[in-house]
């Protein structure tokens, strides 16, 4: 948009018309920024707004109408009286047939009309008022983007608003004196405002109970639901976003897994259903259905889910992770393997995954490549204590007793309670010749089988 907030000024405060070069060949570097702008994250970043622009679901005759009768009847009212404003406003969409629609069109066209009489007289003040509007029409005119209002649209226009106002009242109001305790009066009418809304930033609960008292849609309840720590309070305002949008998704799959934490298995797997009903293609909804199966106890259908949403969404390392852990834990170990391997790969591996992946491999009989991962896995943590009883076990298995034996010891050293590690010790110090230490570990390992007898 700065091209044309540069022509608006050339046109305006430095009194060059349209017909003259000079403003255009001004403009132009602005210009060539904003198109190589463009340019860098389509063609190299591959990253683009489009998507959220047309697939809202909302025509852009109706957001425009809607846009009309939000800047005159919210906007404009939150220059006046900020205290509402909030995250996620409820709003309505608008449609031509409404007369706010109209009365906010003649608001727009009578303060474009302001800015054509004023030229000449007040430049600064037709400016501002070119500068304001052009500053909304990414978000605020008929591009559809996926929320009909947010409050903070506004917000790179509001200097321009008050520079008009200034320079308005300082032309018109002969009383400086007058106009001096009026700005100084405005100046901290409006900090102290700022100050007070910035209270409502203190907690999430703080933020979406600001929002909700103050009129906020489904999104406000649903984050207000999940700063609820109480599963009953949670599960109200979940219902309160489904109420206001019954085909939100995410709703729909946090309400199941307070219902089921509230002890109603039934009908909080049957919002999970639901959401999954809703929208089958997302990686999302079938790792939280995952999440309600592991809670609901049936590790068949969780593995089940967690695979597909790894499959869904395979760059999602979250997804991958649980997509192994659970194929794991019912010994699948080819799928555990093809579902950590990059994990366990990555430097540094993700949480524990190539003590996972090595322990797939181990199951598999690919020992050698099992101790690496596990040496990946020790390099990051080396208080992971099954990790290194488990290499500790491979390099046993593999022949190494000595090296082994330093793991064990040092498995004991970490958790001294690991009875089992007393066993291996005297097995591998057996086949080392250590006759008396491994009678020692021996009998620990005999009394801790007798309960310490």
């Amino acid at each position: 948009m700065l091209p044309g907030i540069v022509l608006a000024y050339e046109w305006t405060v430095r009194g060059a018309g349209p017909r003259r070069l000079g403003p255009w060949l001004r403009t132009l570097p602005f210009l060539a920024l904003g198109a190589a702008f463009l340019a860098y994250v389509s063609l190299v970043l591959h990253h683009s707004e489009v998507g959220i622009v047309r697939n809202t679901g909302v025509t852009a005759l109706a957001y425009a109408a809607t846009q009309l009768k939000l800047h005159l009847f919210h906007y404009l009212r939150n220059f006046a009286w900020p205290f509402p404003i909030r995250q996620a406003p409820l709003v309505g969409q608008a449609a031509f047939s409404d007369p706010a629609v109209w009365v906010g069109a003649a608001f727009v066209a009578a303060t474009l009309v302001a800015a054509w009489l004023a030229r000449r007289v007040l430049p600064v003040v037709s400016f501002a008022i070119l500068a304001y509007w052009i500053l909304l029409i990414p978000e605020a005119s008929v591009f559809p983007l996926w929320a009909l209002a947010t409050d903070y649209r506004t917000y790179a226009s509001s200097p321009f608003l008050f520079v008009a106002i200034a320079a308005a009242a300082v032309h018109f109001v002969p009383a400086r004196k007058a106009l001096a305790w009026v700005g100084g009066a405005v100046v901290c009418y409006f900090g102290a405002a700022s100050v007070y809304l910035d209270t409502t930033w203190r907690t999430e609960l703080s933020l979406w109970t600001h929002s909700v008292r103050h009129g906020g849609e489904a999104l406000a309840h649903l984050n207000l639901g999940m700063s609820l720590a109480d599963p009953k309070a949670r599960a109200a305002e979940l219902r309160e976003a489904i109420r206001l949008k019954s085909d939100y998704v995410v709703a729909h799959v946090d309400l199941g897994l307070a219902l089921i934490e509230l002890g109603r298995r039934d009908e909080g797997l049957d919002e999970l259903l639901l959401a999954r009903k809703l929208n089958p293609g997302s990686g999302q909804v079938r790792y939280w259905l995952a999440e309600g199966y592991r809670k609901l106890g049936r590790p068949a259908d969780e593995a089940r889910e967690a695979a597909e949403a790894a499959r869904l969404d395979p760059r999602n390392v979250k997804y991958a992770y649980r997509a192994g852990h659970t194929a794991q834990a019912r010994g699948d170990w080819a799928t555990a393997i093809t579902r950590l391997k990059a994990l366990a790969k990555q430097d540094p591996p993700h949480l524990d995954s190539a003590f996972l992946y090595g322990f797939a491999l181990q199951k598999s009989g690919r020992t050698a490549e099992a101790m690496a991962s596990y040496r990946r896995q020790l390099a990051v943590d080396p208080a992971h204590v099954q990790t290194r009883f488990n290499l500790a076990y491979a390099l046993m298995d593999s022949g190494d007793c000595a090296a082994a034996v330093a793991e064990f010891d040092e498995v004991l050293r970490r958790r001294p309670s690991y009875d089992e590690v007393h066993m291996h010790l005297a097995t591998c110090l057996e086949k080392l010749g250590h006759s008396d230490r491994a009678a020692e570990h021996r009998l620990v390992w005999d009394r801790s089988r007798s309960g310490g007898k």
